[in-house]
């Protein structure tokens, strides 16, 4: 072999393995943080018109409704896009790349939803996801997700709906977090199945905020985990959320 076609090779050699390091060493070190069901820092604050009222820590769903009205905060409250930082909806899934283990995280502020008080309970309530626009910081994952795991031209949206009414055990007070069980149905992948979701809201005046996650396992909806040639996804993960309601 001459000296020419050595140097070819070992040059050749050289990029395939090094640039394979390379990405390799790119791809682990962009281990997501995990996504966090919290209420923001710092409500948005309105005066109430109508009212006041004695403060509450718990909200259970589905339970008899106490006769107080909710002051200030019956009828509609619409959904608002969110900014994909602060407010958004996203899924959490857990990677293997040669035995290494990576969180990845995508999220979108692009849906539309819209809630009903009525004296002291939440009885409609419907939530839907443009599947579409769900981003993580690696293109090529986003790719793979949408061909291969959640398959969003045929399924492009997901679409949560309440089943049960959500009552309150009394008024709530402008600023007080309250925690909630919310029973509905998920449909998501072309595959609807119940779910029972632990949220905490907090009431700011002229806004709702609420929180709250939802593990998933993949296959119940029908999505094989994507596999990439360095990399495998778990079959179970998260779907998490951080919302805010304006009245409508």
């Amino acid at each position: 072999m001459s000296s020419r076609l050595k140097l070819i090779l070992a040059l050749a050699f050289a990029l395939v393995v090094g640039g394979g390091f390379v990405f390799y060493a790119w791809y682990t070190g962009r281990d997501d943080a995990d996504l966090v069901a919290a209420l923001p820092d710092t409500p948005t604050t309105a005066a109430v018109t109508s009212g006041t009222g004695a403060s509450t820590t718990n909200v259970t769903s589905g339970t008899a409704a106490p006769t107080t009205t909710l002051p200030g905060t019956d009828g509609l409250w619409e959904l608002q896009p969110g900014d994909r930082e602060t407010f958004f909806v996203g899924y959490q899934v857990e990677e293997t790349l040669r035995g290494l283990d990576v969180t990845a995280t995508g999220t979108t502020g692009q849906y539309v939803g819209s809630m009903v008080a009525d004296g002291a309970s939440i009885r409609e309530l419907t939530i839907t996801v443009d599947m579409t626009t769900i981003e993580s910081d690696e293109d090529r994952r986003d790719r793979r997700m949408r061909s291969d795991g959640l398959e969003t031209e045929e399924f492009p949206t997901a679409t949560f709906t309440l089943s049960e009414p959500i009552t309150l055990a009394g008024a709530p007070e402008i600023g007080v977090p309250v925690d909630a069980t919310v029973t509905g149905s998920l449909e998501l992948h072309g595959v609807t199945n119940p779910v029972t979701i632990p949220v905490q809201a907090r009431w700011n005046g002229d806004t709702v905020d609420v929180t709250g996650e939802i593990p998933i396992e993949l296959r119940d909806y029908g999505i094989n985990p994507p596999q990439f040639s360095f990399v495998s996804v778990r079959d179970t993960g998260k779907v998490v959320f951080v919302f805010r309601f304006a009245r409508g």
